[in-house]
């Protein structure tokens, strides 16, 4: 008999706990990321709130929202390949819409190694590797990745 009342009594609990959550978190942060030298979109950037483990990639005019959010303090974490990667916290008391602006950052390579193979291949393979005056024909000639 004890069982069934623990039972009914964790029931009971789970379902105010679940009703406290809800009530609460109706909260959204939605935004736009933006490169601040360039002046550009960042479509496919990411914003990811550390504390929830989640996030949103955002979409090829550089919105994200992400929802369903309680009120608190969440530290954000937003990214995009070429770009410094910031942290932002904030304090979510209501639904807001942000704007972020990253750095971007030029990555200049010391060396490339490329690496060939083939299963139905019969012949000879070969490796480059690029590096010193090589490598900076090569940039010289506008080759750099960005």
């Amino acid at each position: 008999m004890r069982k069934i009342w623990v039972f009914i009594f964790s029931i009971i609990v789970l379902q105010f706990h679940v009703a406290a959550q809800q009530q609460g978190c109706n909260l959204q942060i939605g935004g736009r990321v933006t490169d601040k030298e360039h002046e550009v979109l960042l479509s496919y950037a990411t914003v990811y709130i550390l504390e929830l483990q989640t996030g949103a990639v955002c979409d090829d005019n550089a919105l994200f929202a992400i929802g369903e959010l309680c009120a608190g303090n969440y530290t954000l974490l937003i990214s995009h390949l070429g770009c410094a990667t910031d942290t932002v916290n904030i304090q979510l008391e209501k639904s807001v819409f942000l704007e972020f602006e990253l750095n971007h950052q030029d990555s200049v390579l010391e060396a490339i190694q490329v690496h060939v193979s083939m299963e139905t291949y019969k012949g000879t393979l070969t490796t480059d590797y690029l590096e010193g005056k090589a490598l900076e024909a090569i940039a010289e000639n506008r080759w750099v990745m960005h």
